[in-house]
């Protein structure tokens, strides 16, 4: 909300400085009530032109296969504009029971992925922690958003290729063991747009296993209602939620299949609970 309000008032600034400068006051004082007209498309230039700008600088990493770590840089600034992109889809988003997430430790965020805005709600959600967001190499090769996904420490694999799938689980742990980076990964595979759970595929738990960290469960709801609102203006609640916090005490006697199971179980029980 705070860089909304900053862009806004730079565009009316900015409208006044074209009314008052270019002499069109000394024409009419009229012009003045134009200002707030102005100033909204004003601000909406400035933000595209932030948005382009910030996109470019991430141009660097489109010949970087992965980036190691997450670039800060890139988190602080992805945090604001996916609160701004949620702001101008007129969304607002409310959190529950995330003073339950450890604060000092790297943990592996699962969540139910029903859309490609998924990841910004990811964005707006976990900020401050550092982490990062596991993704098919297909996000890779998007035109500048690619090249952001890989700023932002993105870890890419093909689903189709083993040896690409142990490799993302090598970088995870990586990430989690030695950089104290947590890790987001969507454990049904795919993006999921049924009214009901898939099943649990076994390499997010091995992430888990291997790196010995809390499984924070992560719920989205309220995301279809963007898409399937009668007018742009009819506002959406959409709300990210902490259905369960898994502590690797819990689970160091379980098999990553049965740790999947387990955590398939309680997303279904919720589910059921919450309709």
């Amino acid at each position: 909300m705070a860089i909304l309000i900053i862009t806004f008032s730079l565009g009316l600034f900015s409208a006044w400085a074209l009314v008052y400068f270019t002499g069109l006051a000394a024409i009419s004082p009229w012009f003045y009530l134009l200002i707030p007209v102005f100033g909204f498309f004003t601000s909406a230039i400035i933000i595209s032109i932030l948005w382009i700008g910030f996109l470019l600088t991430a141009l660097p990493y489109r010949k970087v296969k992965c980036a190691g770590k997450g670039n800060m840089y890139y988190q602080f600034f992805s945090f604001y504009w996916a609160k701004l992109l949620l702001v101008g889809t007129w969304s607002r988003l409310k959190y529950h029971n995330f003073n339950k997430i450890p604060k000092k430790e790297p943990c592996l965020y699962i969540f139910n992925h029903t859309s490609f805005v998924d990841c910004w709600m990811l964005i707006a959600s976990i900020h401050p922690h550092k982490f990062s967001i596991v993704a098919l190499e297909a996000m890779k090769k998007v035109p500048f958003m690619g090249d952001l996904a890989t700023a932002l420490g993105c870890i890419f694999f093909n689903k189709d290729d083993h040896e690409s799938s142990v490799k993302m689980i090598d970088n995870a742990v990586d990430y989690i063991k030695n950089q104290k980076t947590s890790i987001a990964i969507s454990p049904e595979g795919r993006v999921n747009r049924e009214n009901h759970v898939l099943n649990f595929k076994n390499g997010p738990f091995t992430i888990a296993k291997r790196s010995n960290c809390p499984i924070v469960l992560l719920d989205f709801k309220g995301i279809g209602g963007i898409d399937r609102r009668k007018n742009m203006f009819t506002k959406v609640p959409v709300e990210t939620r902490v259905i369960k916090v898994v502590y690797p005490e819990t689970y160091q006697d379980m098999s990553t299949k049965q740790l999947a199971e387990f955590c398939q179980h309680i997303y279904e029980d919720y589910m059921r609970e919450s309709k």
